[in-house]
């Protein structure tokens, strides 16, 4: 939360200030001073599959401001010194980072060295600990690549649905069941609730089913109307089309009644 609402938002945003740069470029710097702060930001959020990619975030925004940006001729001498410590900072943290990360390589597999080296009576041991840095490698990697494959799930479900349902389907993240996509569309809080909205209202029977079990997740009760239409609603966005509209109010009511039947 931090990184994304404080640090990246002052990196990538075109109108914050010199001042506001700096600060998070220093941050950043002294986070960058830990290797095991750097690899944890990757481990934590860029190998989770609900987390944003706060690692990558990070280095492409860094990587973009030492890009030197067109100053008019005219600019004052001040805002040109400005930008050239922008420019340098966030090369040196870009720096610091490859530097974090090399020197973690080199202590994991140090440690796996000097684990080698034990005994002979400690040989299984030995065994068990050289193999646990390489255990927790390929876990991260596995981690990564089933978050890169979600992304582009998520990606093909915005575009067409069917066909991003598919491609889930095929990787295993869902079953073809109303229950399992329903579920699915729930707790994803990344899939395009635009496109939610539109499969919900479809007319098919199957799209229905789904749109039965999605609705039949809320937990209305005690909620007024109001209020329980505005929880509905935060989840996905309603399409424009009438019909679908109306597929969609006749069930929240149905729910609404049976979560508060007094």
């Amino acid at each position: 939360v931090f990184f994304n609402t404080v640090i990246l938002h002052f990196l990538e945003s075109n109108t914050s200030d010199f001042e506001h740069k700096w600060i998070s470029l220093n941050t950043v710097s002294k986070i960058c001073d830990d290797p095991q702060s750097v690899v944890d930001i990757y481990v934590n959020y860029d190998c989770a599959l609900s987390s944003a990619n706060v690692f990558q975030q990070l280095v492409e925004q860094l990587s973009k401001l030492t890009k030197s940006t067109v100053i008019p001729a005219h600019a004052a001498q001040g805002a040109k010194e400005k930008e050239k410590h922008i420019r340098e900072l966030s090369l040196i943290c870009l720096v610091k980072i490859l530097k974090c990360l090399m020197q973690w390589y080199e202590n994991m597999y140090r440690e796996e060295d000097s684990q080698s080296r034990l005994d002979t009576e400690n040989a299984d041991d030995s065994m068990s600990a050289n193999n646990s840095s390489s255990t927790l490698l390929h876990q991260f990697e596995q981690r990564k690549q089933q978050k890169s494959i979600l992304e582009h799930g998520l990606d093909l479900f915005a575009a067409k649905p069917k066909k991003g349902l598919a491609f889930f389907q095929e990787k295993k993240f869902i079953e073809n069941t109303p229950e399992s996509i329903a579920k699915f569309f729930f707790t994803e809080e990344r899939l395009s609730k635009e496109t939610i909205g539109d499969y919900l209202g479809e007319r098919d029977q199957f799209n229905k089913e789904v749109m039965m079990c999605y609705v039949d997740m809320f937990n209305f009760s005690n909620l007024t109307v109001v209020g329980a239409l505005r929880k509905f609603l935060e989840k996905f966005r309603i399409p424009g089309e009438a019909q679908k509209v109306d597929r969609l109010m006749e069930k929240f009511a149905s729910r609404y009644i049976e979560c508060n039947p007094k």
